[in-house]
C-alpha cells in the first residue's frame, strides 16, 4: 500500500486527543499473484481509494483489529470521501473504547459485561473542563452501538471460536438485548442488537438557529481578529515584512468571511463548503449568478445549484482572484508546495480546507467573539433553513387571500418543504417538518419577512461587508483610498439595483402569523 498524503497526523503521546489518522489518495494492491519463475509477487495491479482511516493505541502503536474493521467497512460500501466519510465517524466513536482498553490493560476479546458497563458509565460521567457533560445520552448510545458492531465483527471475522457478544441463554462475555423496529414507510421489521446495560435514550432537541446577535459578533470578530493592529507579536515574527503579514491576515479574513457568508445564506453543511469547486463556481457565478454546491448525504457526486446575489458573487470572485491567488503566489515564492487542487476555500498552507478544520477553527472564533452560548456551524445551517421556510411560508400564503394561514394542509407544507430542500440539499423534505414551527415564530418575531430567498441572503451579509470596507477605507493610505472607495461604490450600486428588483418582486400582502396562534388556541 502506498500513501501519498496524510491528514490529521498527531504525535503518539498518550495525551493526544485524536487516535486515528485519515490518509488520503491511497493506492491499494489488488490481487497480488506469485510468479514461480522469478519467485516474487506481482503487485503492479492497484486501485485507488479517496482515503483510508488508520487507528492507533495511545502509545502510538497501530491498533490492527480496528484498522481491519475500518477497512472492511470501506470494502463493504461505507461512505468514504477525502475526509474519511462515515468510516471516519466510526473511528471517532471507537476511539473511547481504544482508550478504555489501553488504560485498563485489556484486549478487545477480553472484555466482559462488567467491563463494558464500566466503560458506558465513564462515558456518561465524563465532564468537560467547563464543568458541562462531555456527552449527551444519545451520543453514549451511538458509541455503545458502534463498539458492539465492532466486537460482533471481531468475533465473526477473526475469532469465530470465541463468543464475545450474544443474547441471554447462550454462552457469552457481553450480554446483548434484541430490538425489533418496524419501518412505518415500508412496513419491514428490522432486528438489531444492543448492550443490555445501555442508558435510556434522551429526547433529541432540535438545535436552535444561530441568533442574529451572535452572527453580528462573529463577523465583527473576523474583522478584529485579522486586523494587523491586533496581531500577536509571535505571529509577526513568522513573517519577514509587514506586507507579507498583511496579505496573510487579509487572506484569513476573506476566507472566513466567505465561508460564513455561504453557510449563512444557503444553509450549507461544513463538508459542502469545504468541497466547493473553484472552476465550477467561477463559471456559474459569471454566467448564471448561481453557486454549485456538493450535496452530502445523497449519492456520491450529487450537486445542487442555488441562485446567488451580486454582493456574494463579488465577494467570492474577489476572494479567488485576489486573496487566494496572492496567498498561493506568496507560498510558492517562499519555496512551499501548495496543493489547492480545484477547491475554492484553502487553508494558509494552500491546501483545501477540511470539514474538521472548519469545525475546529469555528469553535476558536466563537471563543474569540466571546459567545458563551452553544454555537456551532450547524446552527448557521439552522438559521438559514428557518429563514428559508419562513420566506416560503410567507410567499405561499400572501397571494392566496381566500385561504387563511390556519387552513394550510399537509400537502401545502410538503410543497413548501420540497422547495426549501432543493436549496438546502435535504434528500427527504419531510425531515424539515420541525422547522415549520420555528418559521412561524420567525414570522411573528420579525414581522414582516418581506424579502425572497436572495434578498434574505443579501441582508444577512451586506451590512457586515460594508462595515469592513468602511474601516478599510479609513485606515488606507491617502493614495489608496480612491481605489478602495471605488470598489465600495461598485458594490453599493450593484446591491441597490438588485435590492430594488427583489423588493418589487416581494411586494405581496403581509401574512398574519397571529391568526394561526389565535385559531389554534380557540381549538
Amino acid at each position: 500500500m502506498r500513501r501519498s498524503e496524510e491528514h490529521g497526523t498527531r504525535d503518539g503521546e498518550s495525551t493526544s486527543r485524536q487516535l486515528f489518522t485519515v490518509v488520503r489518495d491511497v493506492h491499494l494492491i489488488e490481487y497480488p499473484s506469485f510468479d514461480n519463475d522469478s519467485g516474487i509477487y506481482d503487485t503492479s495491479t492497484t486501485r485507488r481509494a479517496d482515503a483510508l482511516v488508520f487507528m492507533r493505541w495511545p502509545n502510538g502503536q497501530p491498533c490492527l483489529e480496528i484498522e481491519l474493521y475500518l477497512l472492511s467497512l470501506a470494502e463493504n460500501g461505507a461512505r468514504l470521501d477525502r475526509n474519511g466519510g462515515s468510516v471516519r465517524q466510526e473511528a471517532v466513536k471507537l476511539s473511547p473504547l481504544v482508550r478504555f482498553c489501553y488504560k485498563n490493560g485489556l484486549n478487545f476479546w477480553d472484555i466482559w459485561s462488567d467491563h463494558f458497563q464500566r466503560f458506558i458509565d465513564e462515558l456518561k460521567d465524563e465532564i468537560k473542563p467547563d464543568g458541562r457533560k462531555a456527552r449527551e445520552l444519545n451520543q453514549v448510545l451511538e458509541i455503545s452501538d458502534s463498539c458492539i458492531r465492532f466486537l460482533t465483527w471481531l468475533q465473526e471475522s477473526l475469532l469465530p471460536h470465541r463468543t464475545i457478544v450474544d443474547v441471554k441463554g447462550k454462552p457469552h462475555q457481553i450480554l446483548l438485548k434484541l430490538k425489533k423496529t418496524k419501518d412505518q414507510r415500508t412496513g419491514r421489521t428490522y432486528t438489531s442488537y444492543h448492550f443490555f446495560g445501555n442508558p435510556p435514550s434522551s429526547t433529541r432537541q432540535l438545535k436552535t438557529p444561530m441568533p442574529k446577535e451572535s452572527i453580528d459578533k462573529l463577523f465583527d470578530a473576523i474583522t478584529k481578529k485579522y486586523d494587523i493592529e491586533n496581531c500577536h507579536p509571535r505571529l509577526r515574527r513568522r513573517f519577514q515584512n509587514e506586507d507579507a503579514l498583511r496579505k496573510y491576515l487579509e487572506f484569513q479574513r476573506a476566507t472566513w468571511d466567505g465561508v460564513l457568508t455561504v453557510c449563512l445564506a444557503f444553509g450549507c453543511r461544513p463538508a459542502e463548503v469545504s468541497t466547493m469547486s473553484r472552476t465550477k463556481n467561477l463559471e456559474k457565478m459569471g454566467s448564471d449568478k448561481k453557486l454549485v454546491l456538493a450535496t452530502m448525504k445523497q449519492k456520491k457526486g450529487a450537486e445542487r445549484e442555488v441562485p446567488v446575489t451580486m454582493n456574494i458573487v463579488i465577494k467570492l470572485a474577489v476572494y479567488e482572484r485576489k486573496y487566494r491567488s496572492e496567498m498561493l503566489d506568496q507560498l510558492r515564492t517562499a519555496g512551499k508546495n501548495p496543493n489547492p487542487s480545484d477547491f475554492l476555500f484553502l487553508n494558509t498552507l494552500g491546501n483545501p480546507l477540511t470539514k474538521e478544520t472548519l469545525t475546529r477553527q469555528f469553535e476558536r472564533l466563537c471563543r474569540y467573539a466571546d459567545i458563551n452560548e452553544r454555537a456551532c456551524l450547524s446552527m448557521f445551517r439552522h438559521r438559514a433553513i428557518t429563514s428559508l421556510v419562513a420566506i416560503h411560508l410567507k410567499e405561499f400564503c400572501s397571494p392566496r387571500l381566500d385561504i387563511a394561514m390556519q387552513a394550510l394542509n399537509d400537502a401545502d407544507y410538503s410543497t413548501i418543504l420540497a422547495k426549501v430542500a432543493s436549496i438546502t440539499g435535504h434528500l427527504n423534505p419531510e425531515s424539515l417538518r420541525d422547522y415549520i414551527h420555528l418559521a412561524w415564530d420567525e414570522l411573528g418575531a420579525f414581522d414582516p419577512v418581506d424579502a425572497a430567498t436572495k434578498l434574505s441572503a443579501m441582508l444577512l451579509t451586506l451590512v457586515n461587508d460594508l462595515t469592513f470596507r468602511v474601516k478599510k477605507v479609513e485606515r488606507a493610505p491617502a493614495k489608496e483610498q480612491a481605489a478602495a472607495l471605488q470598489d465600495s461604490f461598485h458594490l453599493i450600486r450593484e446591491s441597490e439595483k438588485e435590492m430594488r428588483e427583489l423588493l418589487d418582486l416581494s411586494q405581496r400582502v403581509k401574512a398574519n402569523p397571529g391568526a394561526l396562534f389565535e385559531h389554534t388556541a380557540a381549538r
